[in-house]
């Protein structure tokens, strides 16, 4: 169930908290620095209510790379031959909070360290921005530059960051069921993908 957050409740929220930076009407901004496990939310994350988005945004990180393949490069092995963004474990990076939107950021991470660029061969999705009243994405952001994506109303839309279950991420989780990182398992199975 989305939350019905007042924007002034943010800001109320982080400047009751003793862990966060001082605060300004302008923009917050707040980064976690520890990994949390997959059943958990961040800190940041419960004092600001924002589980609803937080499971939105990992969803779409998955969907969006879950069946593409890692580039391992000279580092690769036989035991390491095929992974997939689905198998691997997504840490939230950070939150921030300016007005009334809310941007959430995820990176991909393999033997301990983030994916980089190179092990992808592509620009990554870096976070996501929701204006939170509408429920609605402002931009995602790739690597520090922003990305609208739009599809013709009344047409097939085939971009996995608009409609997260396209065909072949259905087939991807289906096929995959039994490596899929824990997480993005579990939400396939709320989600009525597989059982």
């Amino acid at each position: 169930m989305k939350p019905n957050l007042n924007p002034l409740l943010f800001l109320l929220f982080i400047s009751c908290s003793s862990e966060s930076k001082p605060v300004s009407s302008i923009d917050t901004y707040m980064k976690t620095s520890v990994i949390v496990m997959d059943d958990e939310y961040p800190n940041e994350i419960k004092k600001l209510g924002l589980e609803y988005f937080y499971d939105k945004t990992k969803w779409t990180f998955y969907c969006q790379y879950c069946d593409e393949r890692l580039n391992l490069g000279k580092e690769q092995s036989t035991k390491d031959a095929v992974i997939t963004f689905g198998m691997l474990p997504l840490i939230f990076d950070e939150v921030q909070v300016q007005n009334d939107s809310v941007e959430i950021g995820f990176s991909f991470y393999f033997k301990g360290k983030p994916v980089t660029e190179q092990q992808y061969n592509k620009s990554m999705l870096f976070s996501i921005m929701y204006n939170v009243e509408k429920d609605t994405v402002t931009y995602y952001r790739e690597s520090r530059f922003f990305t609208r994506v739009c599809c013709n109303p009344g047409q097939e839309c085939r971009s996995r960051l608009i409609k997260p279950l396209q065909p072949e991420v259905i087939k991807y989780i289906y096929e995959n069921r039994e490596k899929l990182n824990r997480w993005f398992r579990d939400e396939a199975i709320k989600q009525g993908v597989i059982k």
